[in-house]
């Protein structure tokens, strides 16, 4: 963990959970992970990156602080609550529920996804989550509130990164895949970046495809 000019650069490739069935990257936990106060976004609870065997299932859980998103990067997720099938694209929320199994349901293949879980007293929860279409080299909103918001872009090789507000904000930005130059620092795949009074972001992709999670509140 670095600070520098108002910011956190995290390297978070060393906490890996792995099984038969699937494979879980711990991006961010707040329970064990020491970072300042002022750097936290006070409603994101867990991030990790999860990629389920073909055939297999995962179980995780959600309650009344940790509300569970989730976004599908490839592949095809199944789940006991809904019985919904969530394809890349789409976005679902899990409320209150111990014992939530997620099943691999492409054909030949894994499903990964992003496991996001959002403590809700904090707002980002309260515009609705829809479905949405990830194009090239743009940020598509999955949530986005006056006050919080969820962005997930997709850019090809040298393509700009462009992010702008009206007031300053507090950002945590996760580099899925591949690589980018954010704010004159390189962030690669597995990466984040958490910087506090913000107003923009800008950056370059460094990959032939990079994939990039920002999640926001006001500071």
């Amino acid at each position: 963990m670095e600070n520098n000019k108002g910011a956190i650069f995290l390297s978070l490739k060393n906490k890996i959970e792995e099984s038969d069935s699937f494979v879980k990257n711990y991006i961010f936990s707040r329970n064990h992970q020491k970072i300042e106060d002022e750097f936290l976004l006070k409603a994101l609870e867990n991030l990790s990156l999860v990629k389920i065997n073909e055939g297999k299932t995962y179980q995780t859980y959600s309650n009344e602080s940790k509300k569970l998103i989730l976004i599908p990067l490839s592949g095809a997720i199944g789940n006991n609550i809904t019985e919904e099938i969530l394809v890349s694209g789409e976005v679902q929320m899990l409320g209150n529920e111990n014992n939530i199994i997620l099943e691999n349901l492409a054909e030949g293949n894994c499903s990964e996804f992003l496991e996001i879980k959002i403590n809700p007293n904090f707002g980002v929860l309260k515009a609705d989550i829809k479905a949405f279409e990830v194009l090239n080299n743009q940020l598509s909103a999955i949530i986005e509130t006056q006050n919080a918001g969820i962005f997930l872009g997709k850019y090809t090789y040298r393509q700009d990164l462009l992010f702008e507000r009206k007031e300053n904000f507090n950002f945590f930005v996760y580099v899925v895949w591949g690589s980018f130059e954010i704010n004159d620092r390189l962030v690669n795949q597995g990466d984040a970046l958490s910087m506090k009074n913000c107003k923009s972001l800008e950056g370059e992709s460094l990959s032939q495809e990079s994939i990039v999670l920002i999640i926001i509140e006001e500071k």
